[in-house]
This record gives structure tokens, C-alpha cells and sequence, in this order.
């Protein structure tokens, strides 16, 4: 790990958000404060086929702007279900782009609930709209006969 360098949320999430789908693998990582000033751990966890895992972890390690370090690794599962977990371990995150960072996810979660309600309400009166339709449609049957 590069101790001098400082990264940008941002560039960290983005750079790995390109390299997992290149592996064909899928990645969530957790950011855990550490006693360091502007020290984080961040936490791995990888799914997909070993040769898949293993090439995205190299790629990660082998990344000169990265310069990560792997510790803690497990592997479990089994066939092509494969599950990683690891760690890289004192990572300076400028503090200022992760709380724009959480604020930006906060805003998003809030107008994602937003629009999940909105959809919800909309499908409501859509099943309501039809289900008269279909009242409508029986009445009128009856009422023809």
C-alpha cells in the first residue's frame, strides 16, 4: 500500500467498480474506520469462479496506483459458486470525500424510497383502475343477458 498516497472515495469505488465486471465477478466493500488519521480498513467480499477471483485479486494487488495488500483471505463454496472475503488494511480516504460521499448515498437512498412509494401507489391504482374495469365488465355481462 502506498502510505503517502490519500485517495478519493469516489476514485476508489469507481476504479473497482470497473474491474469487477471485467472479471465477471461481483464485489461489495465495506470502509471501517481504523485508529489512523484518515485510516480505513476496507473489507471484501468477491463472488464468482476461482480463476475469476483469483485473476481480480492479482489485478488488485499487481495495481501500481493501488498498491493493495491482501490479508485475511478465505475462500468458500464450492464448483463455479465461489465466495472471497479479504481485507486491505490502512487506507488513507480523504475524510471530506467520504461524507460527501454518505451524503450523496443518503440522497439517493431517500429518492430511491421516494420513488419506490411512488411506484407502489402508481401500481395500486393501476390494480384498483382495472379491477373496476373488470366489475364494470362482469356487471355489464349480467346486465346483457
Amino acid at each position: 500500500l502506498l502510505e503517502t498516497e490519500k485517495y478519493d472515495i469516489t476514485y476508489l469505488w469507481t476504479t473497482l467498480g470497473k474491474l469487477a465486471p471485467e472479471y465477471k465477478v461481483k464485489m461489495t466493500m465495506d470502509v471501517k474506520k481504523t485508529s489512523g488519521n484518515e485510516m480505513y480498513d476496507l473489507s471484501f467480499n468477491v463472488q464468482g469462479e476461482y480463476v475469476r477471483i483469483s485473476s481480480f485479486i492479482k489485478k488488485l494487488e499487481d495495481d501500481s496506483k493501488l498498491g493493495f495488500r491482501i490479508y485475511n483471505f478465505k475462500l468458500t463454496g464450492s464448483g463455479d459458486e465461489l465466495n472471497a472475503t479479504f481485507t486491505v488494511k490502512n487506507v488513507r480516504i480523504d475524510e471530506k470525500t467520504l461524507i460527501k460521499n454518505s451524503n450523496t448515498t443518503k440522497n439517493n437512498d431517500n429518492q430511491n424510497t421516494q420513488s419506490n412509494n411512488n411506484t407502489a401507489e402508481t401500481n395500486t391504482e393501476t390494480n384498483n383502475v382495472a379491477s373496476n374495469q373488470n366489475n364494470t365488465e362482469a356487471t355489464n355481462s349480467v346486465v346483457n343477458q
